[in-house]
């Protein structure tokens, strides 16, 4: 049961949210914001590979979301234009989101040099324990 609603949560994300990425940047942004992130360089201002830059007390955070439907995986690739951002920008962590998920390829990539993936199921996760937190400011996938 908690599967399929985890499954239907994802599918809502990825109907509103394929066809305007910049909204689903916005969206993931203001996750991480409500986690005690603040917003350094947004997206629209790194044209070449859309990142975020955040920050947490002392902690650097360089974000990259993709809206993707869930049969398509991320390979390497887009790993490396995070890579590429974080070669000028310096941030202490890296963190790829997306709707979908990895392939075995890129996990393995990721954990060797410590970017952190979040999948879409692990998305819908954040999103729930954050809404659970009470907070004033709740991101809602209903």
């Amino acid at each position: 049961m908690e599967m399929t609603k985890k499954n239907e949560n994802l599918k809502y994300l990825i109907d509103r949210y394929s066809a305007h990425p910049e909204i689903f940047e916005i969206f993931c942004t203001n996750l991480y914001k409500y986690m005690g992130y603040e917003v350094i360089t947004p997206s629209h201002s790194n044209k070449v590979n859309h990142t975020v830059l955040m920050k947490k007390k002392d902690e650097t955070v360089l974000l990259k979301c993709k809206c993707y439907p869930e049969n398509i995986k991320i390979g390497g690739f887009l790993l490396h234009q995070l890579i590429s951002s974080n070669k000028e920008l310096l941030a202490d962590r890296m963190i790829f989101i997306t709707t979908s998920d990895y392939t075995d390829e890129c996990t393995k990539y990721a954990n060797a040099i410590g970017i952190e993936l979040v999948n879409g199921l692990f998305l819908v996760k954040l999103v729930k324990q954050k809404n659970k937190a009470g907070s004033t400011k709740e991101i809602r996938l209903d």
